[in-house]
């Protein structure tokens, strides 16, 4: 899960996006410019819900590791949060920086859908908030280690059709 928010959180910071990980209720810094706050709503993966064996594969030092592979389905929530001082219009000018980064892909990511709720006050952070949601498909390769005991790497390859 861990890549999938990194994906998106590189690709809002390419695209000028000030980006952090989603923090909690009473949290929230204050805030001098928008930013927004990348965390996962909720994630499944496919089939029987484990990682499915792949086979082997040789890394550049002749070491030999298991592969194994996972679909996975995630709705990725980012809150835009712009200080209020800058009215909500700050907030809205944000929000559309974020679709638009969205709507040009993610390395390795899928996007199925973007959702863009209301943008509202939020007195317990003085800011002008507006929800962005995202519904994103990858498929996360995990490696082993030599002893085949545990994962040791994660790598996000983008959704198998």
């Amino acid at each position: 899960m861990h890549e999938l928010i990194e994906a998106i959180c590189k690709l809002l910071a390419e695209a000028g996006v000030t980006v952090v990980r989603q923090f909690y209720p009473g949290s929230a810094p204050e805030l001098d410019a928008p930013v927004t706050a990348v965390g996962l709503q909720g994630a499944k993966s496919g089939g029987s819900a484990q990682f499915s064996y792949l086979g082997m594969r040789e890394d550049a030092d002749g070491g030999r590791t298991a592969l194994y592979g996972c679909e996975l389905a995630a709705e990725i929530l980012m809150q835009i949060f712009a200080p209020r001082r800058g009215g909500s219009a700050a907030c809205y000018a944000e929000t559309e920086k974020v679709v638009a980064a969205l709507s040009s892909g993610a390395a390795g990511v899928q996007l199925a859908g973007i959702t863009v709720g209301a943008c509202e006050y939020d007195a317990q952070s003085d800011c002008f908030v507006c929800p962005v949601r995202a519904q994103a498909q990858a498929y996360v390769y995990a490696v082993t280690d030599e002893d085949e005991t545990e994962f040791t790497d994660f790598i996000l390859k983008g959704a198998v059709k």
